[in-house]
């Protein structure tokens, strides 16, 4: 099609005054992109031999500008999909949020003071506040229940009607493709389904006392990282000093058994791999998109979701696995699908085209520290905004931490830049912060 004035480029649509045209996928399996040349763009979708060959749907809409979002609409109903539009048009998209890792039953009634202090309507809590965590990630994926939560599950939907009964809106935030690595899934025995970053063949058999790994392919380009240098062969990991890149090839000094997994005898043959290790603090491992465990995972985010919540934060999407463009949908879709209700809403970091029907919410950006506040607000989500636009999405401006030195200025900055895209805000809750910042009641009337 020949080049109009505006291009968005997550949702594939070129329009100007007059026409839109839209080249949709309808699964998340299918690859969707375009081309850029000097006087049109090509725009197209593709089934990807690896991934799936029949049955992968794309839409091809023109339309007039103002009536795209009514033919998505149409296509999303006909083919059962996530309602994107709906979640658009729902007035939900543009409310600022409360995000909270500590809330639990024992201290929701000052966090919902706090949250009515300030006028928000969503609150949104990290896993954190409900489950178990020793550090960052190690326990993601396990989702055993804070102390707190004696009764478990019906505890949860008390706390949630609570805060629902008080007129804010509950949402739910965790990393669905994470598995953490002091989780039943990585120790004693580490899952098959944990993902691998590379294949190596054992090219001799591996006895209990061996520290020398032989293998059939070359290591070159194997994770040099102290903390991801980690082998999975037969639920037993790995760890590795170094490698050769010559044959006879090797990885050498080799710790066995690491992350307390069994020590066992491997036989010449037996196929294994470079664990697929985040690169956030090296604590969690990511899960393969092309195994059963994200469904697995799915289930039981399924049961947490019944308690009440009403939107979803799908973090650490990036983590599944190449290809992409697919992968990061596909791993959203796997969760979005078991819900037993629709979220009215969700959002994410992470995303790929298909991910439009899922994530109205768009992306929202990291923390940034009071004394680069303003101008980064300037130089990353307000550049990003109508960008986002002409994907018919609003960003998030911002998971605020609320620092210290905290003044309303800075954040009254903030506020306006989003206003003006009409775009929302997010501030994590500290109450000890909260309590000790004599400026604090000034800041939550700006938010208000």
């Amino acid at each position: 099609i020949k080049n109009r004035s505006n291009f968005g480029e997550w949702l594939n649509v070129s329009f100007d005054d007059e026409v839109a045209v839209n080249v949709l996928a309808a699964c998340p399996e299918c690859r969707i992109d375009s081309e850029r040349h000097k006087n049109y763009r090509v725009m197209y979708a593709e089934a990807v031999r690896d991934v799936k060959m029949l049955n992968v749907p794309a839409a091809l809409i023109v339309s007039k500008p103002d009536e795209l979002l009514d033919a998505i609409d149409d296509l999303e109903c006909d083919y059962n999909l996530p309602h994107g539009v709906r979640s658009r048009r729902s007035g939900n998209i543009n409310k600022s949020w409360y995000w909270t890792s500590g809330t639990n039953p024992t201290n929701v009634d000052e966090h919902i003071a706090r949250v009515k202090q300030a006028g928000f309507e969503m609150m949104c809590f990290y896993y954190p506040s409900i489950f178990k965590e020793e550090g960052a990630y190690t326990l993601c994926s396990a989702y055993e229940y804070r102390d707190e939560y004696p009764n478990g599950l019906d505890d949860l939907k008390a706390m949630l009607k609570k805060i629902k009964d008080a007129g804010i809106t509950p949402g739910f935030h965790l990393l669905q493709t994470h598995i953490g690595k002091h989780t039943k899934y990585c120790t004693p025995v580490a899952d098959h389904r944990l993902n691998l970053k590379r294949h190596f063949t054992l090219a001799k058999p591996l006895t209990k006392d061996d520290t020398t790994i032989y293998v059939e392919q070359n290591p070159e380009g194997s994770e040099i990282h102290e903390l991801t240098k980690i082998l999975a062969f037969g639920g037993e990991m790995i760890a590795y000093d170094s490698f050769t890149t010559e044959p006879p090839y090797m990885f050498i000094g080799c710790e066995r058994g690491h992350n307390g997994t069994i020590i066992k005898e491997h036989p010449m043959g037996e196929i294994g791999g470079l664990l697929d290790v985040s690169e956030f603090c090296a604590n969690s491992i990511y899960l393969d998109q092309n195994s059963s465990l994200q469904d697995e995972i799915a289930d039981v985010v399924a049961e947490i979701w019944s308690a009440g919540f009403e939107f979803f934060y799908f973090d650490g999407s990036e983590g599944s696995g190449e290809p992409y463009e697919i992968n990061v949908p596909r791993s959203q879709y796997r969760i979005y699908k078991k819900m037993p209700t629709e979220p009215i809403f969700c959002a994410g970091a992470a995303k790929a085209h298909f991910s439009w029907h899922m994530m109205s919410g768009g992306n929202a950006f990291d923390t940034f520290k009071i004394h680069e506040f303003k101008e980064k607000i300037v130089e990353y989500p307000f550049e990003e905004a109508p960008r986002m636009a002409n994907d018919f999405t609003k960003l998030n401006f911002g998971w605020w931490t609320y620092f210290p030195d905290a003044t309303p200025d800075v954040y009254e900055y903030g506020t306006a830049l989003a206003a003006s895209w009409d775009c929302p805000v997010t501030i994590f809750a500290n109450l000890d912060r909260f309590n000790a910042n004599p400026l604090t009641a000034d800041i939550f009337e700006m938010f208000r």
